[in-house]
C-alpha cells in the first residue's frame, strides 16, 4: 500500500524599498530576532501571516514585501523527498525516485497553488451500422491518429499541442520529447471486450503568463479513418455510453468509429421517421401502379 503525506510548504519572506538606483538593490531575506533563522508565519484563519513587520527602515522609506515557497516535502512509503522551487516556479526534487506527481507551483499576488500533474484517460471502440456490440480492432487499421491540444481559458497563453500514433496495444507520440508542445508521458491501460482505453500522464496541471494564471484543460481530435464514419466522442452516464455530441473528446470520454453504410441522424435532426415516411409513400405509390396496370390488362382482356 502506498501512503504519501505533505507538509507545511517552507516560505520565505524578503524586503525591499523603492529605488531608482539601477541596478535596483537585491531583497534581503527577513530574519528571526537571533539573525540567522528565516523568519517563519503562523497559520491562522487558513492564512499563513507574518505579524509585527516593520513598515519602514531606519532611513524612513517603507519597505515592500514579498514572499516565496521556496521547497515543501512529500513522504511516501516512509521516505521523505524534498522539492525545491527557483524563482521561476520550476520545481526540483531529491533524493532520486521521487514520486512522479512533481507538483506545479504558481504564485500569483501573495496566493500559492500546488497542484498535481494531470492525467487524461480515454477509451476507443469499434462499431458497425450503429450497434452498441463492440468489434474487434479492424485488421485493416494498422493505427489511428489522435491530437492532444491544451488550453487555459482566458487570458492563457498558447497551450499548443501533440499528435499520438495509437494502436490496439500502444500509444505513441509522433514527435519527440524535445519537440513537444508540452511534457507528458503515455501508457496503455488495457485491452478489454474490445475496448481499448489509454491514459496519458504527468501533464502540466497550471499555467502562468505574467501575473495571470489558470489550469490547463486537455482535450482529443482523431483524425478520421478511412472507411468509418466521422468519429464521435461518447459520455459516461451511469452504466451508458451516450452521444452528447461532444466536438472534442475531453477526459474519460470515449471515441466511436461506426462502419455503417451512413452516418445516422443526430438527436434533434429530422430524424430517420421522414424516411421511412418517404420510403412507405413510395411502397404504396408503386403498389397502386401496379394495380392500375393489371386492372386495364383486365379490362381489354375482356
Amino acid at each position: 500500500v502506498t501512503t504519501k503525506t505533505h507538509t507545511d510548504p517552507v516560505l520565505t519572506l524578503s524586503r525591499t524599498v523603492a529605488s531608482d538606483a539601477t541596478p535596483a538593490p537585491e531583497p534581503e531575506i527577513v530574519k528571526e530576532a537571533n539573525g540567522k533563522n528565516n523568519l517563519k508565519p503562523t497559520w491562522k484563519e487558513n492564512k499563513y501571516t507574518y505579524e509585527n513587520l516593520p513598515k519602514y527602515n531606519a532611513e524612513g522609506k517603507e519597505y515592500i514585501y514579498t514572499v516565496a515557497e521556496t521547497s515543501f516535502t512529500i513522504t511516501d512509503n516512509d521516505v521523505i523527498y524534498t522539492y525545491t522551487v527557483d524563482a521561476n516556479g520550476t520545481v526540483t526534487s531529491e533524493p532520486a525516485g521521487a514520486p512522479t506527481f512533481v507538483y506545479s507551483v504558481d504564485q500569483s499576488g501573495l496566493n500559492f497553488t500546488n497542484a498535481e500533474p494531470k492525467e487524461f484517460e480515454f477509451s476507443k471502440v469499434w462499431t458497425t451500422n450503429g450497434t452498441e456490440e463492440y468489434l474487434s480492432w479492424p485488421n485493416d487499421v494498422e493505427s489511428i491518429e489522435v491530437t492532444l491540444t491544451r488550453t487555459g481559458g482566458n487570458g492563457a497563453p498558447t497551450g499548443g499541442s501533440v499528435k499520438f500514433t495509437v494502436t490496439k496495444n500502444s500509444i505513441m507520440p509522433n514527435t519527440s520529447a524535445n519537440e513537444s508542445a508540452f511534457a507528458f508521458k503515455a501508457a496503455v491501460i488495457s485491452d478489454t471486450n474490445n475496448v481499448y482505453s489509454y491514459k496519458i500522464t504527468e501533464l502540466d496541471a497550471l499555467w502562468k503568463d505574467g501575473t495571470d494564471s489558470g489550469t490547463w484543460t486537455y482535450s482529443i481530435e482523431e483524425t478520421p479513418v478511412p472507411g468509418y464514419n466521422s468519429p464521435k466522442y461518447f459520455v459516461k452516464e451511469g452504466n451508458s455510453w451516450l452521444d452528447k455530441h461532444n466536438t472534442t473528446c475531453l477526459e474519460g470520454m470515449r471515441i466511436v468509429n461506426d462502419q455503417g453504410g451512413y452516418e445516422l441522424p443526430q438527436t434533434g435532426g429530422i430524424g430517420t421517421r421522414l424516411f421511412t415516411a418517404i420510403g412507405g409513400l413510395m411502397s404504396v405509390t408503386a403498389g397502386a401502379i401496379l394495380t392500375m396496370k393489371a386492372y386495364r390488362r383486365r379490362k381489354q382482356n375482356a
